[in-house]
């Protein structure tokens, strides 16, 4: 009778075994057609980003070649703003749609949508053509905005590494200059793009962070003990390289 007992026992185990290595069989079966449906979302994606990308490379040369058989008309403003809606950054089909730009249309009015593509040149604002719009365009709007980035332009360098610590003073003031003077005389222009809002009031905004800013100011003291117990501040090691590590647990 015991081993009659131990052997359906045994059955019975068996069978459990089999059964949890059945579901484990079928879930690892499910999981593996659900990375194969991911699989293919992500190479299809892939292929047709790539495949996009080039058509958009084509369009960007193909909408130059309309603008340059007559460069300085409507339909070729409007061709150079697609190519360079289209062409990669620092491609030669950028760089040639916004020297064409420059050469024959920074007097046109309908260039404010442009403005923030013009004035890049890498990480840096290209002034001689925020300088150029200010001069040459005659629409208040597109003065307002090219004055605003020409700001934007000045608080970057402000807050650069290429800048010297004693020269941040008076970095600082022309920066806060800058934008007081746009404000006062384009504080009513609207921006479309990023920011968006009233000149004047993104002016305001921008001085008061630069004004907080705590670049070129002092140290706030900060007083402590090291490692043995003994107090110390931070301006016992004024003049010399600190680093400061944060840290804390909750």
């Amino acid at each position: 009778m015991r081993f009659l007992t131990a052997g359906m026992l045994a059955l019975c185990f068996g069978g459990l075994l089999l059964a949890v290595d059945d579901d484990k069989s079928e879930g690892k079966a499910r999981a593996d057609q659900l990375k194969a449906l991911r699989d293919e979302y992500t190479k299809a994606n892939a292929e047709y980003q790539k495949a996009l990308a080039q058509l958009r490379a084509k369009q960007a040369s193909k909408a130059l070649e309309l603008a340059k058989a007559a460069p300085k008309d409507d339909v070729a403003f409007e061709a150079l703003q697609y190519a360079l809606q289209n062409a990669t950054m620092n491609s030669p089909a950028r760089e040639e749609a916004t020297k064409l730009i420059r050469e024959h249309h920074l007097t046109n009015p309908k260039i404010e949508p442009l403005i923030a593509t013009l004035a890049r040149k890498g990480r840096e604002y290209d002034v001689q053509v925020l300088n150029e719009l200010i001069a040459k365009n005659p629409s208040r709007s597109v003065k307002g905005i090219a004055a605003y980035t020409l700001a934007q332009a000045e608080k970057q360098e402000f807050e650069g590494p290429k800048i010297k610590d004693d020269a941040l003073p008076a970095k600082r003031k022309a920066v806060i200059a800058a934008f007081e003077a746009v404000a006062k005389e384009y504080g009513d222009v609207q921006m479309k793009g990023f920011p968006r809002g009233k000149i004047a009031d993104l002016a305001k905004k921008e001085i008061e962070a630069v004004r907080k800013s705590p670049l070129g100011q002092p140290v706030t003291e900060i007083e402590g003990e090291d490692i043995d117990g003994a107090k110390f501040k931070l301006s016992d090691y004024r003049g010399k390289v600190v680093m400061l590590d944060f840290w804390g647990h909750w």
